[in-house]
């Protein structure tokens, strides 16, 4: 789990890059961090569909649109909690089904699930283990998305701030450090020294008292 202070550093640091802003743009993101963000092919087991975690990536790319490598990151845990727990769910299923399938014949189908329940208690605890993979799955998802959540909060407070102190300086000074100058702007005189003055566009004229001298 990421911490404030490492939190706070990664968005400070990223502050001249907020992300795409364009509707291409966005677009071309979320293309990129459902491809390479989670290396996703790493996280298909046999058995599972590739689209179903990129379906998942882009909702949540898609809701959040994280704009910092560390919201990029905790956007990653956010979908490998929840991807998991599918994973985990399914398992149940499958393997409840594959115990039912096993019992003799002639168990009653009414207490087939009891049956399978009482058995796994005795025996290898299959369904606790599962189970509690499937809270470890949940606690990751709720944190990843509280600490996103605060990650964006910051960003966006940060970006606020800077905001208001860019136009405080400028309604100081006059100046806006964050614009590039243009070559007609004018500087603007130091406090103390008087202003150049603009030549005189009339043209010279002898001085009639000097040529009668």
């Amino acid at each position: 789990m990421a911490t404030m202070a490492q939190i706070t550093a990664a968005v400070a640091n990223a502050q001249h890059s907020t992300g795409p802003r364009t509707p291409e743009g966005k677009a071309v993101s979320s293309k990129n961090a459902t491809k390479l963000g989670l290396y996703s092919q790493t996280l298909i087991l046999p058995g599972e569909d590739p689209e179903e975690l990129q379906a998942i990536s882009r909702a949540f790319t898609d809701e959040y649109h994280p704009q910092t490598p560390t919201e990029q990151a905790l956007l990653d845990d956010v979908v490998l909690a929840q991807w998991l727990k599918r994973r985990y769910l399914r398992l149940e299923h499958e393997f409840v089904n594959a115990s039912v399938a096993a019992l003799p014949e002639g168990s009653g189908p009414d207490t087939a699930l009891t049956t399978v329940f009482i058995q796994d208690c005795e025996g290898s605890k299959v369904l606790d283990k599962i189970f509690r993979r499937q809270q470890f799955a949940d606690r990751l998802f709720r944190r990843s998305v509280a600490d996103l959540r605060k990650a964006i909060a910051l960003r966006r407070e940060l970006q606020v701030a800077n905001a208001a102190s860019r136009r405080l300086l400028q309604k100081r000074t006059g100046f806006d450090p964050y614009r590039l100058p243009n070559l007609d702007d004018t500087v603007p005189p130091t406090p103390g020294t008087p202003a150049t003055q603009p030549p005189d566009p009339r043209p010279l004229t002898p001085d009639p008292g000097g040529a009668a001298a």
